[in-house]
């Protein structure tokens, strides 16, 4: 009993009941330090772990975008815009085709009407006729000149939204390649952890065995002397 103890403690010479406080305090001083570092290096390893996790997530959803703009925006797209560029080639000549006919005419055209001038002049008369269907023509081609511009604008800016696409593909995996890289460093990290947990857990271990033997000593220490 205590009672019981504290009598045999108290029949101790003076310096086995100070070796013994000393036993004592030594004993949990000792398993108060092994208590703080574990507790320290558990909450380092969960945070670790957590962080670890973020950034795992992080990479999934990085990845997953990508993913879905790859195939969004893949082969079919590549060819898409390779078809786009020839249209665009295409459209381009025929609209320097259609103002180059557009000058002619119109260059033909001042030249009817200064011939018809002149014809006046001399009392001869050119067939109105003509004059009307040339002016139609030179309508034609400059309402088509127009349509063939605008349609090349369009394409222009769909070509750019593709270039666009595709540079918003080349910076997600940019992206991606940083959060794998982060993710190598968090698992580097980790282990070192898991060593740091391993030399602990041994550390702990040696503790226990030098807490188990100051205990014995400490029994040891409060036996009666014999008689």
């Amino acid at each position: 009993s205590a009672q019981t103890a504290g009598s045999t403690s108290e029949a101790l010479p003076p310096e086995i009941r100070a070796r013994t406080a000393a036993l004592q305090r030594e004993l949990s001083e000792s398993r108060a330090e092994l208590d703080g570092l574990r507790d320290k290096h558990q909450a380092e390893i969960d945070k670790v772990r957590a962080h670890l996790e973020e950034e795992r997530a992080r990479s999934r959803r990085a990845e997953n975008t990508m993913t879905s703009l790859h195939l969004d925006a893949g082969v079919h797209e590549a060819q898409e815009m390779v078809q786009l560029r020839i249209e665009l080639s295409a459209l381009t000549e025929e609209v320097d085709f259609l103002k180059s006919r557009e000058e002619a005419i119109a260059s033909e055209g001042a030249h009817m009407h200064m011939v018809a001038e002149m014809n006046k002049r001399i009392g001869a008369n050119i067939s109105r006729f003509e004059l009307d269907a040339l002016h139609s023509q030179v309508s034609s081609l400059s309402t088509e000149a127009e349509r063939v511009q605008q349609a090349n604008q369009d394409l222009t800016a769909e070509l750019r939204a593709k270039v666009h696409l595709e540079d918003e593909i080349a910076s997600l995996r940019v992206e991606v390649s940083e959060f794998q890289k982060s993710n190598d460093s968090l698992e580097a990290e980790l282990s070192k952890k898991k060593l740091e947990v391993e030399r602990l857990t041994t550390a702990l271990g040696e503790t226990r065995q030098r807490s188990a033997l100051l205990e014995r000593q400490l029994v040891f220490n409060m036996l009666p002397p014999p008689q």
